[in-house]
């Protein structure tokens, strides 16, 4: 079994550097498309089956929620630096927060982070909660999946907390 993995992966080592290519531009393509825009041409272009009549869509969105909305900004810099990293071309693990992205970006890395950051929504509770419903509203979106990149384990635990309470009172 060894000696046959092995020989496929020296058969196929030539293709490696190619897909990982392909994916690189696949990545960088979808994040120049707003979602508003993705969403406008899958809806356009949907085909009915059996499985789907309709399209369906889903919308992941960022939220960082705490008791205060000043709070919630500082853990949203790791996603903001994580996003930067991702513009730069660097990966990693989730950064920690820091106390402002002020000089760590150049302003057109800021745009481009600020761009692929769209579908957040970060603050108190209640601002989490009109933010998530107007990203529903103006994507159109039949559910939204919620993420919390957040480095400390514990405020990622109070964000979510908060996020289910606005959710459970609706």
């Amino acid at each position: 079994m060894h000696r046959l993995v092995s020989t496929g992966l020296e058969g196929t080592a030539e293709l490696f550097a190619p897909v990982e290519e392909l994916f690189d531009r696949v990545y960088r393509v979808a994040h120049e498309l707003s979602n508003h825009e993705a969403l406008t041409l899958y809806r356009r272009h949907f085909e009915p089956s059996v499985a789907l009549a309709e399209p369906r869509v889903m919308v992941g969105v960022n939220a960082v929620a705490a008791d205060t909305h000043d709070e919630a900004h500082r853990p949203f810099t790791s996603v903001q630096q994580a996003f930067l990293n991702l513009v730069r071309g660097a990966t990693g693990l989730l950064p920690p927060p820091v106390e402002s992205m002020d000089g760590l970006w150049s302003p057109i890395e800021r745009a481009h982070v600020e761009r692929m950051t769209l579908c957040s929504a970060v603050g108190s509770a209640d601002v989490v909660q009109r933010g998530l419903e107007a990203i529903a509203e103006s994507t159109g979106a039949d559910e939204l999946i919620v993420t919390g990149q957040i480095y400390d384990h514990a405020a990622r635990l109070r964000s979510f907390e908060l996020v289910a309470e606005t959710q459970r009172g609706k």
